[in-house]
């Protein structure tokens, strides 16, 4: 049995600034008008933060879809469960997606991590264009 803590730890905290500059710079580079909407949206409204319920995502609303290969690196990004099973689905049924497009936008918003992750779900869909995966001695 663990010991127990003399103190608390901190409760962790959902700090919207990152996830909003990454959401706002990928629907900006996309040129795809956008708005805030969601929890995060109401905090504008509401000064005092015991008002700001607890939230776990920021969400934007958009006429049209974003192009699927800023989707991709987008959810890529998020980096849940949910979000990578959006991007098997549209690695999958997206016929014309350039994949060249997604993995530079990748590369630019999530990093090399990111990259591996792309890799891997283009070998889970079979995609023609999937890298194969490194192992060791290969």
């Amino acid at each position: 049995m663990a010991p127990r803590r003399a103190k608390a730890p901190k409760l962790a905290t959902f700090n919207p600034v990152p996830a909003t500059e990454f959401g706002l710079q990928i629907l900006k580079d996309a040129k795809a008008r956008h708005a805030l909407i969601g929890r995060v949206a109401t905090w504008y409204w509401l000064e005092d933060m015991a008002d700001h319920e607890y939230a776990k995502n920021v969400d934007f609303a958009v006429p049209q879809v974003t192009p699927p290969e800023y989707l991709v690196a987008m959810k890529l990004g998020a980096g849940t469960d949910k979000d990578e099973r959006d991007c098997i689905r549209l690695l999958a049924k997206v016929l014309d997606l350039d994949v060249e497009l997604t993995r530079n936008l990748t590369r630019k918003y999530v990093g090399p991590a990111g990259i591996g992750r792309l890799e891997e779900c283009l070998r889970r869909v079979g995609h023609p264009q999937a890298r194969r995966a490194y192992t060791a001695g290969s």
